[in-house]
């Protein structure tokens, strides 16, 4: 009998700071609208007859025009990917033989963050364990980061696994339920780390 099992990690800061996420939001508005003025200035902008018009005097339009916009696109974009990471919200699914992570951005665009057969994890266990350290201090494995709460280190768990060739050290927070469900998945006893099999999750109360 397969397992299947769905755990939502919730994000309280998307509650928290939604007033400064709406004025962020409405200063990319102002980055959009700055930039069209400035490309509209520029495209508009007088620079004489056809024959007085030389290839200096179009440059440096073209350089007005690419140097007064750069900083708001630069803004706007920085501006975006903070946003994106301070509403980020997972769902973990774990469907059989396959752990799949589902990134929610502000509650709304989901998207596949990872999908990984459980056969191939080569370790689970808790960032606060011995074995989280060799891998952590590795140069070659590829580290992911599935979670909300970076300050409660008892609750984040890693998995160390390979795929196509490549060596991840997933982190995440899994609930009780999301440990027993890995633990019935797992068939091999030496994948898993001491930490995860004794270890019980503190659940946080409201």
């Amino acid at each position: 009998m397969e397992v299947y099992f769905e755990q939502s990690v919730d994000n309280p800061g998307i509650d928290k700071h939604s007033k400064r996420t709406r004025v962020l939001t409405i200063l990319r508005y102002v980055c959009v609208a700055i930039v069209l003025i400035i490309f509209m200035f520029g495209w508009f902008m007088p620079i004489g007859s056809e024959e007085d018009a030389g290839p200096m005097v179009i440059l440096w339009a073209l350089l007005y025009i690419v140097l007064g916009m750069a900083p708001f696109i630069l803004l706007f974009i920085f501006l975006g990917r903070f946003i994106a990471r301070s509403s980020l919200e997972f769902d973990y699914v774990l469907n059989g033989s396959i752990f799949r992570i589902v990134k929610v951005v502000n509650r709304k665009k989901r998207k596949k963050m990872l999908e990984a057969p459980v056969a191939g994890f080569e370790s689970l266990g808790n960032i606060q364990s011995e074995a989280y350290d060799r891998y952590a201090s590795s140069k070659d494995i590829k580290k992911l980061f599935a979670i909300t709460d970076y300050e409660n280190e008892e609750r984040i768990y890693y998995i160390y696994y390979v795929a196509d060739g490549v060596r991840y050290l997933l982190h995440f927070t899994p609930n009780n339920d999301m440990i027993m469900a890995l633990r019935k998945c797992v068939t091999r006893i030496t994948v898993l780390d001491k930490s995860f099999k004794t270890y019980e999750v503190k659940e946080v109360e409201e």
